[in-house]
């Protein structure tokens, strides 16, 4: 199914023999198959989301996740490279394309995920913005200005 919005275009692959394994339910509203279940000793039936999730350590952490059980929300902001991360498990990895730093995005694909997968029980922000240039002049703010693309994230809320 796929989905247009203003938090861009998310990907889901239709539902699989894999999604009918014991253990798991259909969403209501989408139709995928959703965990009933956790195992208390590993990520099955658990629901992760990946930002940065097209390349690299962001490929690898979803591909790693989907290897253990989770259900991959892979989110990126380029189809092309998140489709091909979905290639190593479409059963289990669903790309979402979107951009972490539009105003407003974050609440958005969270909400889409708990819409479409009724949980979400890891984030790996891996997404990030990668400035060249001396440390020294980087670390002065000379180059590092905000620029309005730059998602910040604090634990205190």
């Amino acid at each position: 199914m796929d989905q247009h919005r203003d938090t861009g275009t998310a990907v889901t692959a239709p539902a699989t023999d894999h999604d009918s394994e014991p253990g798991t339910d259909r969403s209501p509203a989408t139709g995928h198959a959703t965990a009933s279940a956790t195992d208390p000793d590993t990520l099955r039936g658990r629901v992760a989301l990946v930002t940065g999730a097209g390349t690299g350590i962001g490929r690898a952490t979803a591909r790693a996740l989907a290897a253990d059980g989770a259900r991959v929300v892979a989110l990126g902001r380029r189809p092309e490279p998140l489709a091909e991360c979905a290639e190593a498990d479409p059963d289990a990895i669903r790309p979402l394309v979107a951009d972490v730093t539009a105003p407003g995005a974050p609440e958005r694909i969270v909400g889409d995920v708990l819409r479409d997968h009724d949980r979400l029980d890891v984030l790996v922000n891996n997404a990030a913005v990668v400035r060249g240039g001396e440390l020294e002049t980087l670390w002065r703010g000379r180059r590092a200005r905000p620029s309005g693309r730059c998602a910040t994230t604090s634990g205190r809320g």
